[in-house]
């Protein structure tokens, strides 16, 4: 369901983006869920997934047409996690260097 909803987002971005004229971008989805990602690639092989299909569908047809990747990287490289969830000291520092584009 998040992916669905990141990829939703990603075209928008990419719409105001070539609207404005500034470049053509290929997003890169990252998910720290490898099961999401398995079942993004076949979405119908589970009967308890199968509800699942229409979320996945946007995604896979925008992954087919190379308007973005997916790429799995691990929970405790999520940025998305500095915006998203309480963190312990030592990661809320890491992400913030990470946001002001600081090199750890």
């Amino acid at each position: 369901m998040a992916l669905s909803f990141a990829t939703r987002h990603a075209l928008w971005l990419q719409l105001l983006l070539k609207d404005l004229t500034l470049c053509k971008l290929i997003v890169e989805l990252r998910c720290d869920n490898a099961s999401c990602i398995k079942i993004r690639s076949d979405p119908g092989s589970n009967k308890h997934t199968r509800h699942s299909a229409r979320d996945f569908y946007l995604t896979n047809q925008v992954l087919f047409e190379n308007r973005a990747s997916i790429k799995w990287v691990p929970s405790g490289e999520m940025v998305a996690d500095g915006l998203t969830k309480a963190l312990r000291p030592n990661l809320i520092q890491k992400f913030t260097n990470v946001f002001l584009g600081r090199r750890e």
